[in-house]
């Protein structure tokens, strides 16, 4: 069951920047330290042409430079705040482009979150709930709140801000300094100039209740040429702290899946059976619009109010459409509370770590060692659970027989999950977050069924007019990554389309079984020439089609 919610979550798009490490052949800069996988960092090295092209106006390269200082700086003034935190995650499923769409999952949790500079985070779970409608029953149900509502506080919750958080919601969670090419090449960081052009938009300023004033500009990024890993977007910062204080950005292209497994591994495809192939085709992921909201808090604070995400994955003709929020609100910013010490690591967790350390060196032995460790606690985990599934069918069993105490068995054990909880009815657990930059105690109830009916949580998981974001702020934030914010003009390589998706295959009276082969090129600026050649079975006649569009990444309109 784990590895069919960690695969519905996979297929959300927003996961894959996160998740996808890509080699790619460009320059390694020298110095760069490695990556949590031990391998380098790669970058386009920045050159005199790219910074005598990178900006449009001198006020773009002052925004830049003065955001690039500013997200990496550490506000020392800010000891703690106390926080709760809501986040939705949704995903759909349907076979037409325009069509039904039907909910595949969702998960929602609820969790009070107390920050302190030098302790860490203690994280309270108030409320989880999440629903596969396609697979709903009892014992599915179970291992849900066993895997996902069980370890929804450390695992998936938002922690609102820790010294090193990244900005803009992408990647490991911490900012780096220099761009990485393996990853979202993120369009504020160190060498950013060699993959994206700046200009300065608009400007505006609003006045608070105690009379200050605040000043706020538009840094519009396009990225030099039509890749997956680079964004289109509008950035606004305070003018007086180079705080980012709200982003709506996109990826320029689509994310194709089979062409980034192509260069990780070049044979991967060689197991796959030449007849399934076309069933997997095509295999792609977008996002539409990603957003980023900060509030000013204490008259200097500036710290996350929202994050939303929404795109679509794509494997052939069945398309997934997903969204995520998370909305955080502050009781206090620092506020008098003095939080207790964290509690020692579980020492695998630090083997782990002093492992992962040695790995990134380039120890295969580290390495291996870590994977054993990782390996026979999820064995240990499975094994638990399977104990447990048995003692349920035994108990069930001789319950149906008429034997209550073995009914009344079945039930206390139902209501308790397989993880260990202390006399309270909550269980605890420590772990660090982003590569050890925050320390974090979980604490969660033991009972599903309180997590689940949480008053911190909407009455319906079901309703989508709980969402955080209605369709009309989407619409707006989509209005700013308008048809004009496009990438530079960059023909790339041309792509082969074949499979079941896209209209390669159809049926009619007159053409009979068509399929077709098709071709596409990505020029830039949001322009695309396609065209394919098809013949049907019936007639036995060759026709090709050629045609140009232009996408914003959301809408596609054929010219």
């Amino acid at each position: 069951m784990r590895t069919f919610l960690l695969s519905v979550l996979l297929l959300s798009p927003a996961s894959i920047p996160a998740q996808v490490q890509v080699q790619v052949g460009v320059d390694r800069t020298p110095g760069e330290r490695p990556d949590s996988q031990g391998r380098r960092a790669r970058r386009t090295p920045v050159t005199d042409a790219h910074l005598a092209t990178a900006f449009r106006d001198p006020r773009a390269k002052s925004l830049l430079m003065g955001a690039r200082s500013a997200r990496l700086a550490h506000d020392s003034a800010l000891k703690s705040y106390d926080a709760t935190t809501y986040q939705r995650i949704s995903a759909g499923l349907s076979f037409k482009a325009i069509g039904r769409e039907r909910l595949l999952f969702r998960h929602e949790n609820a969790t009070r979150v107390r920050w302190q500079e030098g302790v860490g985070a203690f994280v309270d779970v108030m409320g989880a709930r999440t629903v596969i409608p396609p697979v709903s029953s009892r014992e599915v149900q179970e291992e849900i709140d066993d895997d996902i509502n069980g370890d929804v506080g450390g695992e998936m919750a938002g922690i609102p801000y820790y010294p090193g958080r990244e900005a803009l919601w992408v990647g490991s969670g911490l900012a780096k300094a220099e761009v990485d090419e393996r990853e979202l090449v993120h369009p504020l960081a160190g060498g950013a100039e060699a993959y994206y052009t700046y200009a300065s938009g608009d400007s505006m300023m609003y006045r608070l209740p105690q009379g200050t004033v605040v000043r706020l500009s538009e840094l519009r990024v396009k990225p030099r040429e039509p890749r997956w890993n680079l964004v289109v977007g509008s950035f606004w910062f305070d003018n007086a702290s180079h705080q980012l204080v709200r982003a709506a950005y996109r990826l320029s292209v689509p994310i194709d899946i089979w062409e980034i497994v192509d260069e990780e591994s070049p044979n991967a495809r060689d197991d796959i059976p030449k007849w399934v192939m076309p069933m997997l085709t095509p295999m792609r992921g977008n996002i539409s619009v990603i957003t980023v909201e900060y509030g000013l808090y204490e008259g200097r604070f500036w710290l996350p109010r929202l994050q939303a995400a929404e795109g679509e994955g794509q494997v052939s003709f069945m398309r997934a459409p997903f969204r995520i929020e998370e909305r955080y609100q502050y009781s206090s910013v620092n506020g008098e509370q003095e939080l207790p010490e964290m509690p020692a690591l579980d020492p695998q967790v630090v083997a782990l770590r002093r492992l992962d350390s040695l790995a990134t060196q380039g120890d295969s032995v580290a390495r291996a060692e870590a994977r054993s460790i990782r390996e026979a606690r999820s064995a240990a985990r499975e094994a638990a659970r399977e104990i447990r599934r048995d003692s349920l069918r035994m108990l069930d069993s001789l319950g149906r027989g008429g034997d209550t105490e073995a009914r009344e068995r079945a039930k206390a054990m139902r209501a308790r999950p397989v993880s260990q909880c202390d006399t309270a009815g909550v269980r605890v657990s420590s772990r660090s977050r982003a590569n050890g930059a925050v320390r974090i105690l979980v604490t969660t109830p033991c009972d599903a069924a309180v997590l689940a009916s949480s008053p911190s949580l909407p009455p319906s998981i079901y309703e989508p007019g709980e969402q955080i974001l209605e369709s009309r702020d989407l619409d707006q934030l989509r209005g700013l990554l308008d048809m004009g914010l496009q990438s530079e003009w960059s023909p790339q390589p041309i792509k082969l389309r074949y499979g079941l998706g896209e209209g390669m295959l159809r049926y009619n009276r007159v053409e009979g079984f068509s399929p077709a082969i098709g071709a596409t090129k990505a020029l830039g600026r949001g322009l695309t020439v396609d065209g394919l050649v098809r013949i049907g079975t019936a007639d036995l006649e060759a026709n090709a089609e050629l045609g140009l569009s232009r996408s914003d990444g959301r809408r596609t309109v054929r010219l």
